[in-house]
């Protein structure tokens, strides 16, 4: 007859601290270049501990608590729970001479994309609003053809779910959560640029900024000086003032609900997203006439 063995004992849980936190650090991440949200980037609070005698090899900066930014970019540390770390804690909490900085990276383990400066908490509840440079590196063809792939599966579609697709600002799984950070980023960057400068006539000129930099105070008009008088005439005079139009009636790339032409993502990224473009513009700008079906379904949510 066989032995009954017992099972091993399950290890209890680990013991969390009911004991509010004297710190507590949270705030939102954005790209500093075009200010859409970063969701799912790791966040981490490092303590700058001082040299044990001067001139000393400097102690590495000790791991405090971290976080990872939802759908909007928002996020608040969550503390490690170890005695020492919240000594740390109280000790920031109550030591203007101690310091720590903020570590924003796309994963555990990776270069961060940021770091800032060393600060005292100097409050007991801080929030930090941190924009985040995102390396630009334009899609290539094999990168737009995949995109304009994955659309065409999902149905017909409008430019606005494309852009909350690819910002991950929706509840449903988004189509692109394979592809990394840099490059969902790099993708919203390059249909802002489509969209306001379609056939690329102001951008052979002066390179277009983003979408947030020309809705800023005299950004047009900062832009327009940037073009010269080439911007003042003929076709550059005409695209101009479509992309001001267009930028006075969308407050977003987001808020753009164009009906999109997927196909045409492998060859022209630009002519996909205002393929209808002449069912929106017309004579009278920015005077929307009726589809068949004013709200097309989405394939997309």
């Amino acid at each position: 007859m066989s032995k009954i063995v017992p099972a091993p004992p399950v290890p209890a849980p680990p013991k969390v601290s009911t004991t509010p936190s004297p710190l507590a650090i949270s705030g939102r991440l954005r790209n500093a270049l075009t200010g859409y949200a970063l969701p799912g980037l790791t966040v981490q609070i490092l303590l700058l501990q001082p040299d044990p005698v001067p001139g000393a090899k400097p102690l590495a900066r000790r791991l405090l608590g971290s976080a990872q930014s939802d759908a909007s970019g928002s996020w608040n540390i969550v503390w490690d729970s170890s005695p020492a770390a919240s000594q740390f804690v109280c000790l920031l909490a109550h030591c203007d001479d101690a310091q720590f900085v903020v570590s924003v990276m796309d994963r555990p383990g990776s270069s961060p994309l940021l770091v800032t400066e060393p600060a005292s908490a100097a409050r007991a509840a801080i929030m930090l609003d941190l924009a985040v440079p995102v390396p630009v590196k334009p899609l290539s063809k094999a990168q737009w053809t995949d995109l304009g792939r994955r659309v065409q599966k999902a149905g017909p579609v409008t430019l606005n779910t494309i852009v909350n697709q690819l910002a991950q600002t929706g509840t449903a799984a988004s189509i692109f959560k394979d592809w990394p950070l840099a490059q969902r980023q790099n993708a919203l960057l390059a249909l802002e640029t489509g969209f306001l400068d379609p056939r690329g006539t102001l951008g052979a000129i002066a390179p277009v900024p983003s979408w947030q930099t020309l809705v800023a105070p005299d950004g047009v008009d900062a832009y327009s000086k940037t073009l010269g008088a080439a911007g003042r005439r003929g076709e550059p005079l005409a695209a101009l003032t479509e992309m001001s139009q267009k930028l006075a009636a969308f407050p977003s790339l987001a808020g753009v609900d164009w009906v999109i032409d997927p196909k045409l993502f492998g060859r022209d990224p630009a002519g996909a997203i205002t393929a209808n473009q002449e069912h929106y513009l017309g004579p009278n700008r920015f005077k929307f006439p009726v589809f068949g079906d004013p709200t097309p379904e989405n394939g997309l949510s």
